[in-house]
């Protein structure tokens, strides 16, 4: 793949656009559906969860999809099923009750989660294939990046739709720019050299299982941490500003928006740090150092943040804990992609799951709690667990047992 040219370029792209319709059902359940079906926050965060739930289950056969038959391919199957879903999502407003839409939309959301599951792994396995040398962490958090910069957007852009052409219109309209930049992407991209890197190897080469890696185990019980702590933000930031701080709809959408563009460009930034400091402190060292001390830096900025009873000063902190969560991005993938060696598709999925797992809870935990215990012992859940994720990688060598004929020079 082309990564300096036209195909890393639209795959960026392609990112973007894949991640604005994540978030797209979060800003239409706060702004339109939550209210006009009459629906609790718990209900909305079962159409926000299946998504994840089957983005999981299906992660790992993903994963044994992408090194069979290539990054490419499942890339362009990620990206045309998930344009398909997303127009699709506009059917439900035909439903005749509140319980027949709230199945429509599950539904089509379980069905979007696992079309789109092999998304990140493809991209990371894409990478590994296509580059060499300390550059990996930098188009791996760039990817990220990109992805973030598609879910930052969404407040504003399918607001604004929603506004001007109703929310099952900005679906289909959301649909219609995800297939263009899928079929961009499909004809800018060339195949990486070894597009089905694992199609060749004896039964014994394939044995054992990644499970029994150490490192890979850790580093997805870390990522789960992390995944957590971004999925709260993700979908309950924008209801956290506009009910629990009182902020008119606009405000919210600005205050959400910051935010998740501050770990956005901690992605981009994380990427190129953890390269700079393999090259200069080792591999391992270089690696580990960025997403330990994001992680541990993210939880104190986040409580920080808990503490807040003003929305600009909550918005300040929000954004460097989110910025400090992102530099981590880059280095997982690129220590997930080293461990899993010609089976980088499957490691990436792995970690994946770990992520979507953690993500998984966000939606439905963090209300519970709030209702239970308030917004701050919610926001501290999510800032234990990045904590606990930073000390993991005490114990976390990415270049441990992997291929060694894929390991950075």
């Amino acid at each position: 793949m082309a990564f300096l040219g036209p195909g890393f370029g639209t795959l960026l792209i392609l990112a973007a656009l894949c991640h604005f319709n994540r978030v797209a059902m979060a800003v239409a359940g706060s702004e339109r559906i939550m209210e006009q079906y009459a629906l609790s926050p718990s209900a909305m965060g079962g159409v926000y969860s299946v998504f994840l739930l089957t983005y999981t289950i299906a992660m790992v056969p993903g994963g044994w999809f992408i090194d069979r038959h290539g990054p490419r391919v499942a890339l362009a199957v990620a990206g045309f099923g998930s344009a398909a879903l997303v127009s699709l999502t506009a059917v439900a407003a035909l439903a005749s009750s509140a319980d027949s839409m709230l199945a429509a939309l599950i539904a089509i959301r379980a069905a979007a989660g696992i079309v789109t599951a092999p998304f990140h792994p493809a991209a990371a396995r894409a990478v590994a294939l296509g580059l060499t040398g300390p550059a990996r962490s930098f188009a791996n958090g760039a990817i990220n990046g990109a992805a973030v910069v598609g879910i930052a957007s969404t407040y504003f852009v399918f607001g604004y739709l929603i506004d001007v052409v109703s929310w099952p219109a900005a679906f289909v309209i959301t649909g219609v720019a995800i297939a263009l930049g899928s079929a961009a992407w499909l004809a800018s991209a060339r195949p990486p050299a070894a597009a089905s890197p694992a199609a060749g190897l004896a039964p014994a080469e394939r044995e054992p299982s990644l499970l029994h890696r150490r490192d890979l185990v850790l580093l997805t019980i870390s990522y789960a941490g992390l995944g957590y702590f971004r999925y709260l933000f993700f979908y309950w930031i924008q209801y956290y500003f506009r009910t629990v701080l009182g902020q008119s709809e606009e405000a919210s959408r600005l205050f959400a928006t910051i935010p998740t563009l501050a770990l956005a460009a901690g992605m981009f930034g994380g990427g190129w740090l953890a390269d700079r400091l393999q090259q200069r402190w080792g591999r391992r060292v270089g690696l580990v150092v960025v997403p330990a001390g994001g992680l541990a830096l993210g939880a104190v900025l986040l409580v920080a943040g808990a503490a807040q009873a003003g929305a600009v000063w909550a918005v300040v902190s929000f954004s460097f804990a989110l910025a400090a969560a992102g530099l981590c991005e880059g280095p997982f993938w690129t220590a997930a992609t080293a461990l899993g060696g010609r089976r980088g598709g499957s490691a990436g999925a792995i970690l994946n799951t770990g992520g979507n797992l953690g993500g998984l809870l966000a939606p439905e935990v963090t209300p519970l709690i709030s209702a239970r215990l308030g917004w701050p012992a919610s926001l501290a859940v999510a800032a234990l667990l990045s904590l606990l994720a930073a000390v993991l990688w005490r114990w976390i060598d990415p270049y441990r047992g992997g291929d060694a004929l894929e390991r950075p020079a």
